[in-house]
């Protein structure tokens, strides 16, 4: 059973999946033996065609990215600019 985050209700986002572009109000993720999946909550409430698959041993790697990007500290920060 996947553990399910909701979006604050005026956070706009979208996923792209099989079937084009859908509103998403939120993210399942499920954890396999060697990896984890991250799909799409639908504005259906449902769990939309399209995933990534992420391998557990860079979840580690991708956390300290995604805390970097919260902190406003990342490298990325400055791209295009010049």
């Amino acid at each position: 059973m996947p553990t399910i985050i909701k979006f604050g209700e005026d956070d706009k986002c979208q996923a792209l999946g099989r079937n084009g572009v859908m509103a998403m109000t939120g993210i399942a993720i499920d954890s396999l033996m060697s990896s984890i999946l991250l799909q799409p909550i639908t504005s259906k409430n449902q769990i939309g065609r399209a995933f990534l698959e992420i391998p557990k041993l860079s979840l580690h790697e991708l956390i300290g990215k995604l805390q970097e990007i919260e902190s406003g500290i990342s490298e990325v920060q400055g791209h295009g600019e010049g």
